[in-house]
C-alpha cells in the first residue's frame, strides 16, 4: 500500500482525556488508529505525547513527510516511527495502527493465523479507582474454553455473578469496585469461578495484577485493605514474596502480574507459577533480556513507542518460552488494533477487560475474526 495523506484529530478516551486519532488515506483504502493511555505506568515507558494534543493534531494535518511512502512489509513501519517519534509513543502507534487498518485483514499482513484467549479484569482497585477499594489493582478471570466465543462468554458470566455479589460500582476499566478487602474478594471470586466452571464444563481460573509499584514505599509493601480482620498490613520484600507464593497456591492462580516493584528483577525469579512482567519490562527488549525467571510479559506498544520494537519483544519472548500478553490501557479508545496484533503476532493471551464499549469493541473484533476467518486458538 502507498500512503496518500495523513490526518489527525482530537478524541476523548474512556477517562475523558484528550488523545490523538490518526487517519491514513492510501491507494488500497483508508484506516484510522488510536491507542489508550495508562494510569499505572512503569518509569521506563516512553512519553505518550511530547506536545499538547491540539498541537500534535495541527502538525499532523500539515504533515507531508509520509505522503507516497510504500508499506510493503512490516519492517517498512520503521520509516513511520523515524519521522513521528518526536511526537510521542501514542502518536507513532496510532499512525501504525491506522496503516494496518488500510488492509482488509491486518492480521494476515502481520503473518498470524491463531486467536489468543481473553483474560478479563473482573474486580478492580488500586490506581484505577479514586476511593475505597482493594489494594490489588486487578482481579482477573481466564476461561480455558475451546473457542474465543466461549471464553469471552464465560468471563462475562463470572462478571455477572460478581456484580450480584458486589454491586454496580465500576472503575475506569468497567471492572467492579468494592470496599471489601483483597482476601475477601479472592474468596468470593474463587467460589463464583468454581460454580461457573461446573456449569459450563471447563475451568475458569483467577489471575491478579498486583501493580506492586503502587504498594511499594521504597522499603516495604503497604496494604490498607488487606483482609476482613486486618486492614493495614506492612510486608518486607521477603514477606511480600512469601505472601504472593501463598496466594498462588491457595487460590490456584493462573497468572500474577507485577507482584513486586519494577526494580526487583531478582525477586521475580522467586515467585512460583506464571509470573508476568509489565512495569518490570515496559515492553523493552533490554529489560526483558535482563529478567530472571519470568514466565510471561505484557506487550503494550505505546510503552516502547512503536510496533517494531514491540514485535522484537514478542519474538524474543517466544524464543525463550516466555508467554506474551497483548494488553489494553485503562484509558482506552474505540480502536481494536490490539486485537489484530494479538492474532497477527499469535500472542498467548489478550488482556482487554470484560465489559464497557471500549473493551467490547476489541472482544467483538476477535469474535468476528474467529467467526469468519480464523478458527485456531492459542491456549496460555
Amino acid at each position: 500500500m502507498i500512503i496518500k495523506e495523513v490526518e489527525g484529530r482530537k478524541i476523548l478516551n474512556s477517562r475523558n482525556e484528550e488523545v490523538v486519532e490518526v487517519k491514513i488515506k492510501s491507494d488500497i483504502g483508508n484506516g484510522k488508529g488510536s491507542i489508550g493511555k495508562g494510569a499505572s505506568k512503569g518509569k521506563c515507558s516512553v512519553k505518550e505525547f511530547n506536545k499538547p494534543v491540539k498541537d500534535i493534531v495541527s502538525y499532523l494535518n500539515d504533515f507531508k513527510d509520509l505522503d507516497e511512502l510504500e508499506i510493503k512489509y512490516f519492517r517498512d513501519l520503521k520509516k513511520v516511527e523515524d519521522v513521528l517519534s518526536k511526537l510521542g509513543g501514542n502518536v507513532v502507534v496510532s499512525a501504525e495502527l491506522a496503516i494496518l487498518n488500510c488492509f482488509e485483514k491486518p492480521w494476515e499482513f502481520l503473518g498470524g493465523k491463531k486467536i489468543p484467549l481473553p483474560i478479563g479484569n473482573c474486580v478492580g482497585g488500586g490506581k484505577h479507582y479514586r476511593g475505597k477499594s482493594t489494594d490489588i489493582q486487578e482481579f482477573l478471570v481466564y476461561s480455558k474454553a475451546e473457542s474465543f466465543f466461549d471464553a469471552n462468554f464465560a468471563n462475562k458470566r463470572v462478571y455477572g455473578r460478581m456484580k450480584k455479589k458486589l454491586g454496580n460500582k465500576v472503575n475506569d476499566e468497567c471492572a467492579l469496585v468494592t470496599g471489601k478487602s483483597n482476601l475477601e474478594v479472592l474468596e468470593i471470586l474463587s467460589r463464583e469461578c468454581e460454580k461457573e466452571s461446573l456449569e459450563l464444563g471447563f475451568d475458569i481460573k483467577i489471575g491478579l495484577d498486583m501493580a506492586a509499584n503502587s504498594l511499594f514505599d521504597r522499603i516495604r509493601y503497604r496494604y490498607s485493605n488487606f483482609s476482613e480482620t486486618v486492614k493495614k498490613k506492612i510486608l518486607s520484600r521477603e514477606k511480600q514474596i512469601e505472601f504472593v507464593n501463598w496466594l498462588i497456591e491457595e487460590y490456584d492462580l493462573i497468572y500474577v502480574e507485577d507482584p513486586l516493584e519494577e526494580r526487583d528483577f531478582d525477586g521475580f525469579s522467586e515467585i512460583e507459577g506464571m509470573v508476568v512482567g509489565d512495569d518490570l519490562i515496559c515492553t523493552n527488549l533490554e529489560r526483558l533480556k535482563k529478567s530472571k525467571g519470568l514466565k510471561g510479559v505484557i506487550v503494550k506498544p505505546n510503552q516502547v513507542g512503536g510496533l517494531i520494537e514491540s514485535k522484537k519483544v514478542v519474538d524474543y519472548a517466544k524464543s525463550k518460552g516466555i508467554k506474551c500478553v497483548i494488553s489494553h490501557r485503562s484509558g482506552e479508545t474505540m480502536d481494536y488494533g490490539i486485537s489484530d496484533l494479538g492474532v497477527g503476532w499469535e500472542v498467548g493471551m489478550i488482556k482487554c477487560g470484560i465489559t464497557g464499549k471500549e473493551r467490547n469493541v476489541k472482544l467483538e473484533r476477535l469474535k468476528e475474526i474467529e467467526n469468519k476467518f480464523v478458527k485456531k486458538i492459542i491456549k496460555f
